[in-house]
């Protein structure tokens, strides 16, 4: 793994805590979810026995959805927060990171690069695709 890929995943998982995400562990049975980052050892927690690890950022690969798996209601419920932040002081363009991650999706390219697993087809059950 490239120096350039460690600082995108750093990055990326910095972004991501608290969003649920889910992780596979080279060499580890189970699923993980992302509990610390630091700079080349990330805790995680095995989601069944809650147990924590810290395991270096190489060995980590989030589960995350490609931009391609977003359905039509979710792609019209991102427009609208693009549009709010582009138009309402309220809102900024972190609300819409925010909502790309909340959603599991995969906005850096990670899935392209090695860098991040494709997320099983209902694996984030709340945002499953029930038009299939």
């Amino acid at each position: 793994m490239t120096t350039e890929d460690k600082k995108l995943l750093l990055k990326d998982y910095g972004s991501r805590i608290g969003s649920n995400v889910k992780l596979s562990i080279e060499n580890m049975y189970g699923v993980y979810g992302l509990n610390l980052v630091g700079d080349k050892i990330i805790t995680v927690v095995h989601l069944d026995s809650n147990k924590l690890c810290y395991i270096p950022i190489e060995e980590v690969k989030p589960f995350l959805r490609p931009l391609s798996s977003m359905t039509e209601e979710e792609r019209k419920e991102y427009q609208y927060i693009t549009e709010r932040w582009m138009y309402d002081t309220e809102y900024s363009i972190a609300d819409s990171i925010d909502w790309l991650n909340s959603h599991h999706f995969d906005y850096r390219g990670l899935i392209e690069k090695g860098l991040a697993l494709e997320a099983p087809e209902g694996m984030y059950n709340e945002f499953q695709r029930h038009d299939l």
